[in-house]
């Protein structure tokens, strides 16, 4: 076994060669440490226990705080390496569309060394394990449970392992920020690695924002929807471009929102054109809500469009490039309302025709262009009223 780590701190000043006996000194140990005896022997009133070879082992001790009195030897706290075992209970459940990390825990063997391994089964596709960290890491796109075996291994050969469960849940079904109830009745977390065409179209050839929009540009990986320059998705055919006829369209009365991450060369100034928006058809007629929208870097909330012109409202000051945030709209019966990450950040009166909108993400051409630029979408999902 490997000796103990003696502590300066439990070592006695004493050498116990002096004439007085019984000499005495109490000490405290955790459970975890043992007390090596150095010379002498045990006092009898002692709850040490007797060393098995002789004057110079240690003994472990069974009481979670032993204070005891020794006559006659010098003592010390540390003590071998206790079994290896891997002492992670359980992983905490991960929420789909939610970047996951938890990490994995030993205890005993060497204590250094350790190397983390899955031995069986397999961790779900969206997760990876780091061998030298013990860390599972990810973003989930689909909901599910894998169970698998981890192994950790140490600097001296030695192996233990555990049987755990990973679970992925939905996430919440309410819109973040608004108040009231809401049923959720449209979900894309774009797992898998294609854009589902019954909710989308990458549109091809349409004049926007400065550019002419190319499908090529759209992909899907690593549960994301990812667009650079210059691709676009709409979700239904109201908004004149060509989406789905099956794809979800904004009623008055329903809230939409999205997770996405906007490109930026700072956290203030975004890349390009990103906008997030609902669309009617027939427009401005029928309105447009550009939720959120950057334009010469500039971000606006609810850059509202009519047949009686633009609305233009501030965004809030700060990091909203390089990081996900939560973009949230409630087209209401008077009014329409935005909220950033839970906040509500602009709310003006409604006024368009009332009809049906196509939710659309693009990433056009202005500001400081970039052809590789990543807008990504992390989830797009639309409520009724409750």
């Amino acid at each position: 076994m490997t000796p103990p780590v003696f502590s300066a701190a439990y070592s006695p000043s004493s050498d116990w060669s002096t004439a007085t006996s019984p000499k005495t000194v109490s000490v405290t140990a955790a459970t975890s440490n043992v007390i090596v005896v150095l010379a002498g022997t045990e006092d009898s009133s002692t709850t040490l226990g007797t060393p098995t070879d002789g004057t110079n082992t240690y003994a472990l001790q069974q009481n979670s705080l032993v204070a005891s009195t020794a006559a006659g030897y010098s003592w010390a706290t540390g003590g071998p390496p206790g079994q290896l075992a891997v002492t992670t209970a359980s992983l905490p459940a991960a929420t789909v569309g939610t970047a996951y990390s938890a990490g994995l825990a030993a205890t005993g063997g060497t204590g250094t060394g350790y190397t983390w391994t899955v031995s069986s089964g397999a961790l779900p596709s969206w997760a990876t394990l780091t061998a030298a960290t013990g860390v599972i890491s990810g973003t989930p796109n689909a909901a599910g449970s894998a169970s698998f075996t981890v192994q950790v291994a140490d600097s001296g050969g030695n192996k233990a392992s555990k049987p755990l469960t990973l679970t992925a849940n939905t996430a919440s079904t309410s819109p973040v920020g608004p108040p009231g109830t809401w049923n959720l009745v449209f979900e894309d977390d774009f797992p898998g690695t294609s854009l589902n065409t019954a909710n989308w179209t990458a549109v091809q050839g349409a004049n926007n924002s400065g550019v002419t929009t190319q499908a090529s540009s759209v992909s899907v990986s690593g549960g994301y929807c990812r667009l650079i320059l210059a691709g676009m998705i709409c979700s239904n055919n109201v908004s004149g471009f060509p989406g789905p006829s099956t794809g979800p369209a904004l009623a008055v009365g329903d809230c939409c929102e999205a997770s996405i991450n906007f490109p930026g060369p700072s956290g203030d100034t975004a890349y390009n054109w990103p906008a997030w928006w609902a669309s009617g058809a027939n427009w401005p007629a029928n309105g447009e809500e550009d939720i959120f929208e950057s334009y010469n870097g500039t971000p606006s909330a609810l850059n509202y469009h009519n047949s009686s012109g633009a609305n233009n409202g501030p965004f809030p000051s700060g990091s909203w490039c390089n990081s996900f945030h939560t973009y949230t709209l409630v087209r209401g019966s008077s009014t329409l309302d935005c909220y950033w990450d839970g906040t509500l950040v602009r709310s003006i009166a409604r006024n368009d025709s009332g009809g049906n909108q196509s939710l659309l993400v693009l990433i056009g051409s202005a500001n400081t262009a970039s052809s590789t630029a990543q807008t990504l979408i992390k989830y797009v999902r639309m409520w009724t009223p409750g």
